[in-house]
């Protein structure tokens, strides 16, 4: 009898002493939105709710000019701050707010040379560090971050008892993560991110310029640019857009599975693909931009892509590790046949860490890659 009160009461104080420690990390956490608040101008972050995972310098490449411009990020567990130090005569920092990404809805994806992209909704942003690791972390801090809203959006689905049905806190949130065509200034695709036209798949010459969809940011050639909609973000304007967002604001779907069947490859949702630059040993060494699902590799000329120069099936090849010394190049592995040991594809990353990333993703499948990323 005497031992079952013994455990109740260290039962009650470990519960009180978690309690205790939960409140003074709360307070903690407040106490660093305070003195970050009075740092920022023009933005008030104070939310009971919010707190900060993240924060530190980093170089925003410019949309345009490709300039660096030196920025300071905050990232908290629901936005993202993109801010510029003001110069200011007193020893006092401030920030002035250059962009606020919601983490709801937000996108993160590589690039080279210590590059990544973070899209929201309705902008995006380029940024770089200055080593590999340091992409790394905001990456995984990112990724953390996105994984977290995700869990926290479905914990707020209930069952409707009268219409039997799953509705959220907010129905009209869940209808705004769903893409429709022109509601939201689209983000731009650059022109070096395709070597193609996005819907019909023709190469771009000299000849055969590049336009862009007005509606979904697409590249796109001429012909596949032939279209007008009225389109809500600019005021019901006419604009030059795609034959995909055409027919998807007309409501054809008719016309859309037509389009569907005439597609090269199938399409690389972030969810459903691994991607990033390799380089591809074809007499010498190719860069690529490759991109693995759960049965195939494809290597691109350029990430947005729609037709691949190379498909592998992967679940017929094993990865290997290949020394050091045995080639001309770093971070080298290889696949090779499972049934022909002469069907080989050699790859090298550009760091240390990206081959491991994808020697697990060959070898473990996305799940693997999901997995370890939840554990950073």
């Amino acid at each position: 009898m005497f031992s079952w009160f013994l455990v109740e009461a260290l039962k009650i104080i470990s519960d009180a002493a978690k309690h205790s420690n939960d409140m003074m990390k709360s307070m903690e956490q407040f106490e660093k939105l305070l003195k970050i608040n009075e740092k920022i101008e023009g933005e008030d972050i104070i939310d009971p709710t919010r707190h900060l995972l993240k924060e530190g310098k980093i170089t925003k490449i410019a949309n345009k000019s490709k300039d660096p411009q030196d920025r300071y990020i905050y990232l908290f567990n629901d936005i993202l701050l993109c801010c510029e130090k003001k110069r200011l005569l007193a020893a006092s920092t401030s920030f002035k707010v250059k962009l606020k990404l919601e983490v709801h809805g937000m996108k993160v994806s590589d690039s080279d040379n210590c590059r990544f992209i973070i899209e929201g909704k309705t902008k995006s942003i380029e940024l770089q560090t200055n080593t590999e690791e340091d992409r790394e972390d905001w990456m995984a801090a990112l990724l953390s971050a996105i994984r977290e809203m995700v869990r926290k959006k479905e914990s707020f689905k209930t069952n409707d008892a009268v219409g039997d049905r799953l509705i959220t806190a907010d129905d009209e949130d869940e209808d705004e993560d769903k893409f429709v065509p022109g509601k939201c200034e689209p983000r731009w695709i650059k022109d070096d991110e395709t070597t193609m036209c996005m819907r019909c798949g023709a190469d771009f010459k000299l000849i055969k310029r590049r336009h862009h969809c007005r509606a979904c940011g697409a590249v796109v050639c001429n012909k596949c640019s032939s279209f007008e909609s009225a389109l809500q973000y600019d005021n019901n304007k006419m604009n030059k857009v795609c034959g995909k967002c055409y027919y998807t604001l007309r409501g054809d779907v008719e016309e859309l599975k037509k389009l569907e069947r005439r597609s090269l490859i199938t399409e690389l949702g972030d969810e459903a693909s691994f991607g990033n630059f390799l380089y591809l040993q074809k007499g010498g060494w190719v860069k690529y931009w490759v991109v693995v699902t759960d049965q195939d590799l494809y290597a691109l000329k350029a990430p947005k892509d729609v037709r691949a120069v190379l498909t592998i099936p992967i679940k017929l090849y094993t990865v290997s590790d290949v020394d050091a010394g045995s080639s001309d190049k770093e971070h080298v592995f290889k696949l090779t046949n499972g049934t022909d040991g002469r069907m080989t594809y050699t790859f090298a990353a550009e760091s240390k860490e990206m081959k491991k990333r994808w020697m697990m993703v060959l070898t473990n499948g996305l799940e693997g890659l999901i997995n370890k990323s939840q554990t950073i």
